[in-house]
């Protein structure tokens, strides 16, 4: 695998339908990340071969991704209908191994703020 710096883009777009309610919404989600080999930041080395099929199982230590995001959700049928609620994230993913994945990110409210609050978020993933 080539893992020099590299730019990706992700688009959704759907709806859900409650079954008995009748109630629906459209959901539209895009992503932009910038992916770069960089340091690894807390000395993490690369496995080789966890025995995985797959061609993700084995990404380097210092593989980093920086993640701005747009989700939203419009009412479109229902006691809530024209309802949008939207929100932007600017987040950051790094490979701290070949199976350890650290990811921080900050996502702030668009269009109605006095009902969601901005928040940060951090997770830990172990890819097996």
């Amino acid at each position: 695998m080539d893992f020099g710096a590299w730019i990706q883009g992700d688009l959704q777009l759907g709806t859900e339908h409650g079954l008995e309610s009748g109630d629906a919404v459209c959901f539209y989600n895009g992503a932009l990340a910038w992916s770069f080999l960089g340091p690894a930041v807390l000395g993490g080395k690369s496995g080789q071969g966890h025995g995985h099929a797959h061609e993700f199982a084995d990404l380097p230590a210092g593989l980093t991704s920086l993640i701005l995001e747009f989700t939203g959700r419009t009412a479109i049928r229902g006691a809530d209908q024209g309802l949008a609620t939207q929100e932007l994230l600017f987040g950051i993913s790094h490979n701290v191994s070949a199976a350890w994945e650290l990811r921080a990110a900050y996502q702030i409210p668009l269009g109605q703020p006095e009902e969601f609050d901005d928040s940060f978020i951090l997770g830990l993933i172990y890819h097996f």
